[in-house]
């Protein structure tokens, strides 16, 4: 009768910790459907296009192709061809504890703290990248 209950008290606690990992899992995936429904609401008229030592931002309705046809080019060895003015070159971006070192007189550097942190929380950015706005891509 013993050997059935351990038995039993195993499967218990394997169902338990099978449901928390379950659990855990769900949770994880809300948090990023929050944090891409974020980032639409950021950037909902913005095109992200990663390059070579840079980031491109530029006007979805600006582009002859869809934002669906143009993610289809994401893992393509095609060249593109970016002719624009570099705004700004990022010397630091805001990554982990920046937000603890801000001041109370830093309060309009906020917006691009989030932008930094959502941004370079997955490489898009970097520092010493250049923001480059585009007055002409072409796809090779």
């Amino acid at each position: 009768m013993y050997f059935f209950f351990a038995i039993l008290c195993r499967k218990v606690l394997q169902n338990t910790a099978a449901e928390e990992s379950n659990k855990k899992g769900i949770e994880n995936i809300e948090l990023i459907k929050k944090f891409a429904d974020y980032s639409n609401n950021l950037f909902s008229q913005t095109t992200l296009i990663r390059v070579n030592s840079g980031l491109v931002y530029a006007k979805k309705d600006c582009f002859r192709n869809s934002i669906e046809q143009i993610s289809m080019l994401t893992d393509s060895k095609r060249n593109i061809t970016i002719f624009g003015t570099v705004s700004a070159i990022k010397e630091k971006t805001h990554q982990n504890d920046s937000m603890a070192s801000l001041k109370t007189e830093d309060i309009y550097a906020i917006p691009s703290i989030i932008n930094d942190l959502m941004l370079s929380s997955f490489n898009i950015l970097k520092e010493k990248d250049r923001l480059i706005k585009p007055i002409a891509i072409f796809f090779e």
